[in-house]
């Protein structure tokens, strides 16, 4: 699952060809049924603890919670991972040039690299990668940004392009092992990257103006074309002759340094009954008045009845230094949806303290 998101925060979950291809033939074309295997008894399986598991892991319902917060119906913990970051190996496939792992903005230039290449890199950091061509004058040009596209309003087979201020320009980086798959073969080879001309660091930056399409083609001098292109060696994904990522792509280590910090950072992050679904969230929570329910966030450190809403800035609730250094301290057991021990005066659960 790490292999296939794109971006830290999962905005969405991208197939590879592989994968949809896979997906189209079991589809199209089913296997024919084979004849039920026979294992002998030493080989077969029996787990002790089916019925428990099924219910604990799959079923569970943490009181509080709504059902949709049961990790059945969940997204499960694939963001960004907790075995590796497949997404780490492509940072590094051009030679002189580091790009971010989730999108296309280039963090470093390679200090070990050749001094005619980080020549030609400087000045690439801060810019976006907008599309490369393979090698050759008729080189095929693949884009590594999408438009985001939504339903229109006002004409139901139409579309509009989503954008935000933060993401003026309506556009989404694309899941780098579809995007550079096709260049790997040309490893050892110096492919043409364009990026964008201006430096990008907040937002996607488009591939091309309308009004600068006529520029791009007619006028050869790259000092006036709106792009800004660059010719990169790929590097190698694999050792020689083996099914192993190069070195170059991924030192030891490399692979998980970008996965979750131990388990007090998903338990801050994944909060409004995400995948952890079974710890607490929306707790002590009462029908007040106007028949509404009243309560806590589990991270308040004081218990007013009201809840506060998640921010990770909001001294009101429980910061992640607490977490690692007194996570003992400062969570606190629930009892039937409830702080335990409760206070004298809780008469919430209706039960004799």
């Amino acid at each position: 699952m790490p292999a296939l998101m794109c971006g830290a925060d999962n905005n969405y979950l991208a197939l590879t060809w592989r994968q949809i291809h896979t997906i189209e033939k079991a589809a199209s074309d089913p296997p024919p049924s084979a004849p039920a295997a026979s294992w002998p008894d030493s080989l077969s399986l029996s787990p002790r603890n089916l019925t428990a598991h099924r219910h604990a892991a799959i079923h569970y319902e943490a009181k509080g919670n709504p059902i949709n917060s049961r990790p059945i119906t969940s997204v499960a913990n694939c963001c960004p991972g907790l075995e590796v970051d497949f997404r780490a190996v492509w940072r590094q496939l051009f030679k002189g040039i580091e790009l971010r792992e989730h999108d296309n903005l280039v963090v470093r230039i390679d200090p070990d690299c050749d001094a005619e290449t980080q020549r030609k890199a400087a000045g690439l950091i801060g810019r976006r990668l907008l599309r490369v061509q393979a090698p050759g004058e008729h080189g095929e040009f693949v884009r590594t940004t999408t438009p985001i596209k939504g339903p229109a309003p006002s004409d139901p087979d139409g579309h509009i392009l989503l954008t935000t201020n933060m993401n003026s320009y309506g556009l989404a980086p694309l899941e780098w092992s579809n995007a550079l798959a096709y260049v790997l073969p040309h490893a050892g080879e110096k492919v043409k990257c364009d990026f964008s001309k201006a430096n990008a660091w907040e937002e996607q930056q488009p591939f091309v103006d309308k009004k600068d399409a006529a520029k791009e083609l007619q006028n050869p001098d790259p000092a006036e074309r709106p792009l800004f292109d660059v010719k990169l060696e790929v590097r190698p994904f694999f050792e020689d002759d083996t099914a192993v990522i190069s070195k170059a792509l991924a030192q030891a280590g490399e692979l998980t340094q970008g996965l979750c910090s131990p388990w007090q950072n998903d338990y801050r992050e994944c909060s409004c009954y995400y995948w952890a679904s079974a710890r607490p969230d929306f707790v002590n929570v009462e029908i007040d008045g106007n028949g509404l329910s009243a309560g806590d966030n589990w991270f308040q450190r004081k218990r007013t009845g009201s809840y506060v809403p998640d921010d990770y800035a909001d001294s009101r609730l429980v910061m992640y230094d607490e977490l690692f250094r007194d996570w003992e301290k400062v969570l606190k057991f629930q009892v039937e949806g409830r702080d335990w021990p409760r206070p004298p005066d809780d008469k919430g659960s209706g039960k004799k303290q």
